[in-house]
């Protein structure tokens, strides 16, 4: 009996072992190390169906099958720049296209940032679904066996069949609150609007970008991408995955005739102001002249004033007003009157 619980042993051990080296491509592990920026997904060879073994954390030092598949996720900032510069990410629309109120046309030109979701493994769901299809979008370029190429032809394509086609649906529906002035400019004189310390590419960037992680989820079938500014747009629903944000480059109308029209108007104002401006330094001008005229003229007065009293308290002067009234000048003399050709004697 003791022999026989030996052999069920011993044979519980071959069978364990057998299973050890079974999934270690019966030729031995191999060890891998995950970088501190990246997240490990393991599956088993293609010809061995390309299943699902394991999620492995940044950082982690594991043993996996020696024929296993290793798939690298970075968890770092990934950016999708929607833009005519230099800066445009391959494959992504340069501009998308909006309507703003009374359905004005704009093109808008902005950057997304966004990470992978790898809580509860949804970074490996993803390229479960995503990443093993080849005959969707190619090599997304994150398996290590087939190396990551410098430019990942595979991930951009899907990064313009998802998140760029996603955008143009959400820019193209969600900016109908703001008027084109607002977007392109920051603000317009003719809407009146709660004072608020918040720019409007704020909270326009934070509208779209919830709107785009909401479309995004439902178009992918799961929460696989999270924003990266939960300063900006807040924890959102799903723990640990806050929404994401979309930051405004530029936006001007698709009719050029408009935004011209608009640089008129704003010379025009510009130069309405600086007349305005001239105009109060004018009337501020005069009102300062009126203001010291009317001063000088009192200074006057007063003069004539104190003139007055001077005269009244001068002897002297009292003296010659009251030997004038009896036609005698200042020392009791009548004045003499010269006739021109008759001598002042008489002769």
């Amino acid at each position: 009996m003791l022999r026989d619980k030996r052999l069920r042993g011993a044979a519980a051990a071959l069978a364990a072992l057998v299973t050890v080296f079974a999934a270690a491509g019966c030729g031995g592990g191999r060890g891998v190390t995950i970088a501190g920026d990246q997240f490990g997904c393991v599956y088993t060879s293609a010809d061995r169906g390309h299943e699902f073994v394991r999620a492995i954390d940044p950082g982690q030092n594991v043993s996996i099958g020696s024929t296993d598949e290793l798939v690298l996720i970075p968890t770092g900032d990934q950016i999708y720049n929607m833009t005519t510069t230099e800066n445009h990410t391959r494959f992504a629309p340069e501009r998308v296209l909006a309507f703003t109120k009374a359905q004005t046309a704009v093109w808008v030109e902005g950057v997304l940032k966004f990470r992978f979701n790898t809580a509860n493994g949804k970074a490996c769901d993803w390229y479960t679904k995503y990443g093993l299809q080849s005959s969707s979008y190619g090599d997304l370029g994150f398996a290590v066996h087939t190396g990551i190429g410098p430019k990942r032809t595979g991930w951009y394509r899907f990064l313009a069949e998802t998140h760029g086609d996603t955008m143009k649906q959400v820019v193209h529906d969600g900016s109908s609150a703001w008027t084109w002035q607002q977007l392109a400019y920051g603000s317009d004189p003719t809407v009146k609007s709660t004072p608020t310390s918040e720019p409007v590419s704020i909270g326009y960037g934070e509208h779209i970008g919830a709107m785009f992680t909401k479309y995004l989820g439902l178009n992918l079938g799961g929460d696989y991408f999270c924003g990266v500014q939960p300063s900006l747009t807040g924890a959102g629903t799903t723990p640990g995955c806050p929404p994401m944000y979309f930051q405004i480059l530029s936006v001007y109308p698709r009719d050029k005739a408009l935004s011209d029209e608009h640089e008129k108007l704003k010379q025009l104002d510009a130069q309405l102001t600086r007349e305005r401006q001239a105009a109060r330094l004018r009337a501020l001008n005069r009102g300062t002249a009126i203001q010291s005229a009317k001063a000088q003229r009192k200074v006057i007065e007063a003069q004539i004033v104190n003139a007055k009293l001077a005269a009244q308290n001068d002897v002297r002067i009292q003296k010659c007003l009251i030997l004038a009234k009896v036609g005698l000048d200042c020392d009791g003399h009548k004045p003499q009157i010269i006739v021109p050709g008759v001598s002042s004697t008489g002769k």
